[in-house]
Protein backbone atom coordinates (compact mmCIF):
# COMPACT_ATOMS: atom_id res chain seq x y z
CA UNK A 1 0.00 0.00 0.00
CA UNK A 2 1.56 3.15 -1.11
CA UNK A 3 2.25 5.86 1.68
CA UNK A 4 -0.44 8.58 -0.01
CA UNK A 5 -3.29 5.57 0.95
CA UNK A 6 -1.85 4.71 4.64
CA UNK A 7 -1.71 8.38 5.54
CA UNK A 8 -5.36 8.87 4.42
CA UNK A 9 -6.41 5.41 6.76
CA UNK A 10 -5.11 7.37 9.40
CA UNK A 11 -6.94 10.33 8.72
CA UNK A 12 -10.07 8.48 8.23
CA UNK A 13 -9.39 6.95 11.64
CA UNK A 14 -8.64 10.33 13.67
CA UNK A 15 -11.51 12.00 12.05
CA UNK A 16 -14.06 9.36 13.19
CA UNK A 17 -15.55 7.89 9.66
CA UNK A 18 -13.52 4.44 10.84
CA UNK A 19 -14.85 3.77 14.49
CA UNK A 20 -15.49 0.44 15.67
CA UNK A 21 -19.33 1.53 16.55
CA UNK A 22 -20.34 3.43 13.47
CA UNK A 23 -18.65 0.94 10.85
CA UNK A 24 -17.89 -2.99 11.18
CA UNK A 25 -14.57 -2.70 9.08
CA UNK A 26 -12.03 0.41 8.54
CA UNK A 27 -13.23 -0.26 4.43
CA UNK A 28 -16.27 -1.91 4.49
CA UNK A 29 -17.66 -0.61 0.62
CA UNK A 30 -16.00 -2.90 -2.17
CA UNK A 31 -16.27 -0.94 -5.52
CA UNK A 32 -15.72 -1.95 -8.76
CA UNK A 33 -15.70 -0.82 -12.36
CA UNK A 34 -16.19 -1.80 -15.56
CA UNK A 35 -14.03 1.18 -16.55
CA UNK A 36 -11.04 -0.44 -15.25
CA UNK A 37 -9.02 -2.98 -16.49
CA UNK A 38 -5.56 -4.04 -15.14
CA UNK A 39 -5.49 -1.39 -13.30
CA UNK A 40 -5.55 0.67 -15.50
CA UNK A 41 -8.68 3.40 -16.21
CA UNK A 42 -10.28 3.23 -19.64
CA UNK A 43 -9.73 6.09 -22.02
CA UNK A 44 -13.26 7.00 -22.27
CA UNK A 45 -13.55 8.74 -18.66
CA UNK A 46 -10.27 10.96 -19.81
CA UNK A 47 -10.81 14.53 -20.29
CA UNK A 48 -8.16 14.38 -23.87
CA UNK A 49 -8.26 14.62 -27.32
CA UNK A 50 -8.56 10.21 -26.95
CA UNK A 51 -11.49 9.96 -24.58
CA UNK A 52 -15.15 11.24 -23.66
CA UNK A 53 -14.61 12.53 -20.39
CA UNK A 54 -17.60 10.73 -19.23
CA UNK A 55 -17.04 9.40 -15.76
CA UNK A 56 -16.49 5.74 -14.74
CA UNK A 57 -18.81 3.45 -14.49
CA UNK A 58 -19.43 2.19 -10.28
CA UNK A 59 -20.86 -0.47 -8.46
CA UNK A 60 -20.78 -0.81 -4.85
CA UNK A 61 -22.03 -2.55 -2.00
CA UNK A 62 -25.22 -0.96 -0.15
CA UNK A 63 -24.47 0.31 3.22
CA UNK A 64 -26.95 -0.36 5.94
CA UNK A 65 -28.46 2.97 6.76
CA UNK A 66 -27.07 5.19 4.04
CA UNK A 67 -29.26 8.23 3.01
CA UNK A 68 -26.56 8.80 0.01
CA UNK A 69 -23.38 8.57 -1.56
CA UNK A 70 -20.49 10.44 -2.01
CA UNK A 71 -17.68 9.89 -4.74
CA UNK A 72 -14.23 11.95 -4.75
CA UNK A 73 -11.54 11.28 -7.24
CA UNK A 74 -8.18 12.68 -7.09
CA UNK A 75 -4.78 12.49 -8.70
CA UNK A 76 -1.94 12.17 -5.71
CA UNK A 77 0.39 12.87 -8.65
CA UNK A 78 -1.11 15.83 -9.51
CA UNK A 79 -1.27 17.87 -6.17
CA UNK A 80 -4.31 16.08 -5.05
CA UNK A 81 -6.03 17.23 -8.26
CA UNK A 82 -9.88 16.95 -7.62
CA UNK A 83 -11.32 15.31 -10.76
CA UNK A 84 -14.71 14.32 -9.06
CA UNK A 85 -17.21 15.59 -6.17
CA UNK A 86 -20.57 14.13 -6.44
CA UNK A 87 -22.58 13.86 -3.08
CA UNK A 88 -25.76 12.47 -2.96
CA UNK A 89 -26.07 9.74 -4.86
CA UNK A 90 -28.66 7.40 -3.96
CA UNK A 91 -27.91 4.24 -5.64
CA UNK A 92 -24.98 2.42 -5.75
CA UNK A 93 -24.57 1.22 -9.75
CA UNK A 94 -23.80 4.33 -12.07
CA UNK A 95 -23.28 3.81 -15.54
CA UNK A 96 -20.50 5.52 -16.59
CA UNK A 97 -21.55 9.02 -18.46
CA UNK A 98 -23.60 9.56 -14.99
CA UNK A 99 -22.05 12.82 -13.59
CA UNK A 100 -22.27 16.09 -15.93
CA UNK A 101 -19.13 18.34 -16.32
CA UNK A 102 -19.50 20.35 -13.21
CA UNK A 103 -18.92 17.58 -10.96
CA UNK A 104 -16.67 15.84 -13.15
CA UNK A 105 -13.68 16.31 -15.19
CA UNK A 106 -11.88 13.38 -16.76
CA UNK A 107 -7.90 12.81 -15.99
CA UNK A 108 -5.95 14.46 -18.06
CA UNK A 109 -2.09 14.19 -16.73
CA UNK A 110 0.09 16.69 -18.94
CA UNK A 111 3.10 14.01 -18.64
CA UNK A 112 3.48 10.15 -17.65
CA UNK A 113 1.32 8.24 -15.31
CA UNK A 114 -0.72 9.40 -12.89
CA UNK A 115 -3.17 7.67 -10.43
CA UNK A 116 -6.27 8.17 -10.06
CA UNK A 117 -8.05 7.36 -6.69
CA UNK A 118 -11.92 7.67 -6.42
CA UNK A 119 -13.42 7.20 -3.08
CA UNK A 120 -16.99 6.09 -2.35
CA UNK A 121 -18.67 6.95 0.81
CA UNK A 122 -21.69 6.02 2.59
CA UNK A 123 -23.44 8.65 4.24
CA UNK A 124 -26.61 9.12 6.67
CA UNK A 125 -27.22 12.47 4.91
CA UNK A 126 -25.48 14.59 2.30
CA UNK A 127 -23.17 17.45 2.89
CA UNK A 128 -22.55 21.03 1.77
CA UNK A 129 -18.66 20.32 0.96
CA UNK A 130 -17.71 24.13 0.64
CA UNK A 131 -13.36 23.35 0.74
CA UNK A 132 -13.35 21.22 -2.68
CA UNK A 133 -12.32 23.31 -6.10
CA UNK A 134 -13.15 21.05 -9.25
CA UNK A 135 -10.46 21.02 -11.43
CA UNK A 136 -7.62 22.48 -9.40
CA UNK A 137 -5.12 21.14 -7.46
CA UNK A 138 -4.01 21.56 -4.08
CA UNK A 139 -7.03 20.28 -2.73
CA UNK A 140 -6.97 19.87 0.99
CA UNK A 141 -8.53 16.23 1.24
CA UNK A 142 -8.67 16.03 5.04
CA UNK A 143 -10.96 19.07 4.71
CA UNK A 144 -13.27 17.52 2.32
CA UNK A 145 -13.59 14.04 4.16
CA UNK A 146 -14.11 16.29 7.68
CA UNK A 147 -16.95 18.20 5.72
CA UNK A 148 -18.41 14.96 5.00
CA UNK A 149 -18.17 13.42 7.77
CA UNK A 150 -19.14 15.76 10.55
CA UNK A 151 -21.41 14.61 13.31
CA UNK A 152 -20.84 10.99 12.56
CA UNK A 153 -22.25 11.51 9.48
CA UNK A 154 -19.80 8.25 7.82
CA UNK A 155 -20.90 4.85 7.62
CA UNK A 156 -18.22 3.24 5.63
CA UNK A 157 -16.21 4.20 2.46
CA UNK A 158 -14.35 2.35 -0.14
CA UNK A 159 -11.62 3.18 -2.36
CA UNK A 160 -10.77 1.88 -5.99
CA UNK A 161 -7.73 2.83 -7.58
CA UNK A 162 -6.40 3.06 -11.28
CA UNK A 163 -3.52 4.97 -13.72
CA UNK A 164 -3.68 6.71 -16.88
CA UNK A 165 -0.92 7.55 -18.94
CA UNK A 166 -0.33 10.45 -20.96
CA UNK A 167 0.09 10.18 -24.71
Amino acid sequence: MNKYITFLLCVLLLTGCAREEQIVDDQNIVITSADLKDGEWNEVITNTAFGENKSPQLSWNAVDGAGCYAIIMIDPDGNNWLHWIEINIRQNDIPTGYSSNDKYIGPYPPAGTHHYIVYVYALKEPRNVTSARLDRGSNDIDLIMDELMEGENCLGYGIIEGTYTAR
